[in-house]
């Protein structure tokens, strides 16, 4: 009795799909543990619905096969009885290609960003020499951090079915275990690191629910300070990390900084101070900030 429900149940979800299922629709499924013929074909009976086409994917090995799929409902005494059986096919160029280039991205563990590069993805401020620069009120801006977003929607390091259909011409309607609930086929972590003119920078790691984690900038000297976030999950300078240390910027964010020196000031227990420096090796102008417990 306990088959006889597995089939009935199984037998109407691909029923109930059917009719959403054109001959023009496909289905994509994950399999990383897949090395052998058996192995992707069992992936392909396993995809859900009728689709005709299934593309099964090893996102370790970076090999994807096709296979024609064909479904078959047989109504026996016992009770209703499913058959899927696939057919290797051979994959076009395009659709090779876009396949390839698509779990290809979604390895990347680590991506390097030049500040310049951010200009055209949003609304931010195309000015900042430095990471100072793209704070406000001790806060990373809004601006930035949708232009930061923005970029790294736009450089397919979070593949899907919707960017895959549209590189290789097919429809890929949906995407099946492991794949990130049918959005991305990323199951990594990827780190960004934003690169400023004067040596700063800011890292951030974005997981593979889409959250942006750990952040943190470095100044021109490569001294790392970590951000916190406020109530609404915004990066956030906080002042304790500025005691007993020095930063140094870019002097043309002077205005930026000695801002930030007077706001540390006003709001804790903290005396801030700045001064010009100049970088050592290429003669550079910075502005330092340096603060320590009042007494």
């Amino acid at each position: 009795m306990k088959n006889v429900f597995r089939r009935l149940w199984v037998v109407g979800f691909v029923l109930i799909s059917a009719s959403a299922c054109s001959s023009e629709e496909s289905w994509w499924m994950m399999c990383d543990r897949c090395t052998s013929d058996t192995h992707f074909e069992e992936r392909a009976i396993a995809a859900p619905g009728d689709y005709s086409v299934v593309y099964v994917s090893n996102r370790d090995t970076n090999e994807t096969r096709k296979f024609d799929r064909k479904v078959q409902v047989t109504e026996l005494d016992e009770g209703l009885e499913l058959r899927v059986a696939v057919q290797p096919l051979d994959l076009s160029q395009r659709e090779r290609r876009a396949f390839e280039t698509a779990i290809r991205n979604a390895n990347v563990n680590s991506i390097e960003i030049d500040r310049s590069d951010l200009d055209s993805a949003g609304s931010v401020s195309s000015s900042a020499s430095s990471v100072i620069g793209d704070t406000l009120a001790a806060h990373v801006s809004a601006s930035f951090l949708n232009s930061l977003v923005l970029y790294i929607q736009r450089s397919e390091l979070s593949p899907g079915p919707q960017s895959v259909s549209r590189a290789a011409g097919i429809n890929i309607v949906g995407a099946g275990e492991y794949s990130g609930r049918g959005i991305t086929i990323r199951i990594k972590s990827i780190v960004t690191t934003v690169s400023y003119a004067d040596s700063s920078m800011l890292q951030v790691l974005r997981d593979t629910n889409g959250r942006f984690t750990g952040w943190s900038i470095q100044d021109a000297n490569g001294n790392r300070i970590p951000l916190d976030l406020d109530p609404n999950d915004v990066p956030i300078l906080r002042p304790e990390l500025f005691v007993s240390r020095t930063f140094e910027f870019d002097a043309a964010h002077a205005d930026e900084v000695i801002w930030l020196a007077g706001h540390f000031s006003d709001s804790s227990e903290i005396t801030c101070a700045t001064e010009p420096r100049t970088q050592i090796d290429d003669g550079s102008e910075l502005i330092g900030i340096t603060c320590a417990r009042s007494s």
